[in-house]
């Protein structure tokens, strides 16, 4: 047939099949195969991909690296990145995880407080170690306060409770304008702490009643008490204390004798009894006053041998009020007025 080219026969003799006009997919691949052209764009895309993780894992190294950092690996990425993103949004100051500012502040106004707790003692401090719990509990809040540290909220808080107590135990010096400076409630006038001139109470009521009750109870005994010298002003101070100055010396006077302003006889709550001289000692009054003056809340202001603490000579005739409680309490334990206070009796340069 014209236009037909008739295959040639087999060797048995058949004809051999035409071409297939049927396209075939590949041997071994399946029959829903892309195309080549299809797969050669997926592959290209895989590798552009490929390409730009490795980019961009570079770009997070070099910059690390350019700040000095240390590379972290994968799971430390993501336990940092879960970390920041719970922490706190009030950090402390001293970089302690998920520790509230509240309570960075209570500790900072605890550890102030007591910073100035012992700014007052410093200077007039007789006992340095006395201040010891306090001082250690407010260095250990400004360590806890400082960066880097690493305490607990718990930690901290626990802290400013401590330093809170401590300061409470080493009682407030109070000063004033108009009167004499007090200690835990307990009026104090010596060498270091002066009253203002204008302060003139006269004796107190309450010292006056005392008196009268202790020198009844002498006389009921034999023993006949009288007041040589009460209260006594700030001119009427410095009148004496000149006369002694003119009469001997400053150094000599000031063992016997107070400067002005810093006389208890100024404070309304001292009295000298009898006869203000070293011959009192000795005496059936003297003798009387040592054993029972505490009982009307009176002591010996200033005992035999402690002239280093009170800064004055033994006078057995000078007697302080101070309640029945410490008074018996400071007469039982030995103690100055001084060594309960834990405060120095010593004059300034400018006094």
């Amino acid at each position: 047939m014209p236009g037909v080219v008739t295959p040639p026969p087999t060797r048995s003799g058949q004809l051999r099949p035409g071409p297939d006009p049927t396209p075939r997919p590949p041997r071994g691949s399946s029959p829903h195969a892309v195309s080549p052209a299809v797969y050669r764009r997926r592959r290209l895309a895989v590798g552009l991909g490929m390409l730009l993780v490795v980019a961009l894992v570079w770009w997070l190294v070099a910059g690390l690296s350019h700040r000095g950092e240390a590379v972290p690996d994968a799971a430390a990425a993501v336990g940092a990145a879960t970390a920041a993103s719970t922490a706190s949004a009030a950090p402390s100051a001293q970089g302690s995880p998920a520790v509230s500012q509240a309570v960075v502040d209570d500790l900072t106004a605890a550890a102030s407080a007591g910073t100035a707790r012992l700014a007052q003692w410093d200077p007039v401090v007789l006992d340095a170690s006395r201040l010891d719990a306090l001082r250690a509990a407010v260095d250990d809040a400004a360590a806890a306060l400082a960066e880097g540290s690493t305490a607990s909220e718990a930690d901290l808080a626990a802290l400013a409770e401590r330093v809170r107590t401590e300061t409470a135990a080493v009682p407030e010096i109070v000063t004033s304008t108009e009167g004499p400076t007090t200690i835990g409630g307990v009026v104090i006038a010596n060498k270091t702490f002066a009253m203002p001139a204008s302060y003139a109470p006269g004796i107190l009521p309450e010292v006056d009643a005392a008196w009268t009750q202790m020198q009844a109870a002498a006389w009921n005994d034999g023993v006949t008490l009288w007041i040589d010298s009460g209260f006594r002003s700030y001119a009427d101070q410095e009148i004496t204390y000149q006369g002694y100055v003119s009469k001997f010396s400053v150094d000599y006077a000031d063992t016997f004798s107070s400067r002005p302003g810093h006389s208890e006889h100024q404070t309304g709550l001292a009295l000298d009894i009898n006869n203000a001289h070293p011959d009192f000692g000795g005496t059936a009054a003297a003798t009387w006053l040592a054993q029972h003056a505490p009982e009307y809340g009176f002591v010996i202001r200033f005992p035999d041998g402690k002239q280093d603490v009170t800064g004055y000579k033994y006078e057995p005739w000078h007697v302080r009020y101070l309640g029945v409680d410490l008074a018996t309490s400071l007469t039982q334990q030995g103690l100055t007025l001084e060594e309960y206070l834990n405060v120095t009796s010593r004059y300034t340069p400018d006094a």
